[in-house]
């Protein structure tokens, strides 16, 4: 596949070179790959770039000129239009993504799938994909992470690696289900999760049961931490229960479907009686704990549901809710297990998390087996 600054064409690809061609410089355009007055190969240097004949070229610059992206002055070569509307071709771009974007839901929900399921498995994906790129380049072997995030795992990571020269680490947030879901696929080495099933009062077991049944897992308790509201200074919204959140003018941030918080906090709406539509701002997501912090420093939102130690560190009040088991779930013959294990024993990981404040730290090392 013949690129072109970083253009990839498909020689074999039913759809014809030299409209791929106008695709792929348009969308080179509206990226800001290349600007206005940029100079572009000549017919010649692109023919014999991606190897079709100077016709096919010629035939795909005279469309990009009838388009008035690019034009072609005595002297001057082939360049990119100093009038280009920049705006039109980011439209046209975005219009194509949702389209692609509607037929991948549409298929996937033909197929059976749920939304919820189709938005974990691309959560999953394009973390896999970014941790393996990652991963191609480096001389030090990595351990890739998915699940949820907290500030206990950057400690942890950090100290295995500083006691483990040879092992590097990426995580990437993308919720408790997205990471069991991705270690169950062996797109992860380990994963994080704090799923509460209400049925039984445990965290993450049953859903490693439900979601990898017949693997054998080892949960290593991180510690227990206060799950809560995070709040402006002063709580000026008086915010102390589920049920204040249907008070006037609460804004409430949610986190995204997937994530152990968001499943522990439906469970608690429900048990309060209220419905989603009671709660300015349910529909409204933040990707990471941290965003939901940034949202309500900005003043762009009244309340988000976080850690007491993710509280802390942003400088918010914190009112807690409930008391949750925190793990790192990675299969038994893992040649992580020890070096990790080792590190949430240790005093000296002890000492930091006690500093970072809201954990519990009376289990932490405890392991179980699925």
């Amino acid at each position: 596949m013949p690129t072109l600054l970083g253009l990839t064409l498909d020689l074999a690809a039913a759809k014809p070179i030299y409209l791929q061609l106008v695709d792929g410089i348009a969308d080179l355009i509206a990226r800001g790959a290349v600007h206005p007055g940029d100079a572009l190969p000549s017919v010649r240097e692109l023919a014999l770039e991606v190897s079709v004949n100077q016709n096919t070229v010629q035939r795909a610059y005279g469309l990009l000129r009838d388009k008035g992206l690019i034009d072609g002055r005595a002297g001057q070569g082939t360049r990119v239009s100093l009038a280009v509307q920049l705006g039109k071709l980011h439209d046209v771009r975005d219009a194509e993504l949702r389209l692609m974007v509607a037929r991948l839901i549409a298929e996937t929900v033909a197929r059976g799938y749920t939304l919820a399921e189709v938005e974990a498995a691309f959560t999953v994906q394009r973390a896999n994909w970014q941790t393996k790129k990652i991963a191609r380049t480096s001389l030090v072997r990595q351990w890739i992470g998915l699940g949820s995030h907290d500030l206990c795992l950057e400690v942890v990571l950090a100290h295995c690696q500083q006691a483990n020269p040879g092992l590097g680490f990426e995580f990437a947030a993308v919720g408790s289900m997205a990471g069991l879901i991705a270690l169950g696929r062996g797109d992860a080495h380990f994963a994080t999760a704090h799923l509460w099933d209400p049925d039984t009062d445990d965290y993450n077991l049953p859903f490693i049961r439900q979601l990898m049944p017949g693997n054998h897992m080892v949960l290593l308790t991180l510690a227990h931490r206060i799950q809560g509201f995070m709040l402006a200074h002063g709580n000026p919204r008086k915010i102390f229960a589920i049920g204040d959140l249907s008070k006037r003018g609460v804004r409430f941030i949610n986190r995204p479907i997937g994530t152990g918080t968001r499943v522990m906090f439906d469970h608690l709406l429900d048990q309060a009686g209220l419905q989603p539509r009671h709660v300015v701002g349910y529909a409204v997501e933040a990707d990471t704990v941290p965003d939901v912090a940034q949202a309500i420093t900005q003043h762009d939102a009244d309340v988000g549901m976080g850690t007491a130690a993710a509280a802390r560190a942003s400088g918010l009040d914190f009112v807690p809710l409930r008391n949750e088991r925190y793990e790192i779930i990675l299969p038994r013959a893992s040649e992580l297990l020890v070096p990790v294990l080792d590190v949430i024993q240790s005093q000296s990981f002890k000492e930091a998390a006690r500093a970072l404040g809201g954990y519990d730290l009376t289990h932490s090392g405890t392991v179980r087996l699925s």
